[in-house]
């Protein structure tokens, strides 16, 4: 199989997007955290609960804020990028 396997060891591009989002949603900078979103993305909340556009995206980060009490960190345990046809899958 020619796919490209990767973990969080390993430096890879996607990996750094991902601690770049993680640190704007700790520090609550959700105008950088939209860069990350096309205007049409669709975030994954829990797996029934889904909001769709960056405008939705940016309110449903707002709430997350609120319901954390504003002190949420995100951390990411071991990752694994398996890439393939200009497409990454992150498994974390």
């Amino acid at each position: 199989m020619s796919d490209t396997h990767h973990t969080a060891m390993h430096s890879h591009a996607v990996l750094d997007l991902i601690a770049r989002a993680d640190r704007a949603i700790s520090n609550e900078d959700f105008s950088s955290l939209l860069t990350f979103y096309a205007e049409d993305a669709t975030l994954v909340l829990t797996g029934s609960l889904t909001v769709r556009g960056r405008h939705a995206i940016a309110e449903a980060f707002v709430a997350v804020a609120r319901h954390f009490n504003h002190s949420l960190q995100v951390t990411q345990g071991p990752m694994k990028v398996i890439e393939g046809a200009g497409t990454a899958l992150v498994l974390a």
